[in-house]
Formats: C-alpha cells, sequence, structure tokens
C-alpha cells in the first residue's frame, strides 16, 4: 500500500488495485501515522520513501508482501 503510493498512485487507484474498501483504507492509513508517529499522510509517505530507500525491512506487509 505504501509503495503504491510513494510510486505516486492515489488513494482511489491504490483501493481499487488492491480491491479494498475506502474506509478501511482510511483506517490502515490512520493506524500507520499512529504508529510511525507522524501526523498526515504527506509525512507518512516520506517516511516510506526514506525506508525503500535504505532498504528497511519494516515496510513489508503483514504477509511478507510489500506493503
Amino acid at each position: 500500500m505504501l509503495r503504491a503510493l510513494v510510486a505516486g498512485q492515489t488513494d482511489r487507484q491504490v483501493c481499487k488495485d488492491l480491491r479494498m474498501d475506502p474506509t478501511a483504507f482510511l483506517r490502515m492509513m490512520r493506524d500507520m501515522r499512529e504508529k510511525i508517529g507522524v501526523t498526515d499522510n504527506l509525512s507518512l509517505i516520506a517516511w516510506a520513501t526514506q525506508q525503500i530507500k535504505d532498504g528497511d525491512q519494516r515496510i513489508e506487509g503483514r504477509y511478507g508482501r510489500p506493503a
């Protein structure tokens, strides 16, 4: 999910690609912001961009797939 946003996809595109309910998407974004400790989606995407650049595994999804 974060990798798609970093790549420039919109929220709507991510929901469509992942066959995800928009409400669930927004809830997950909120939960990720809280977990990372940022207050907005731009900061979350900036964090994810840095993690991807650094090769950090924390951005991997719950089941080992890219988030």
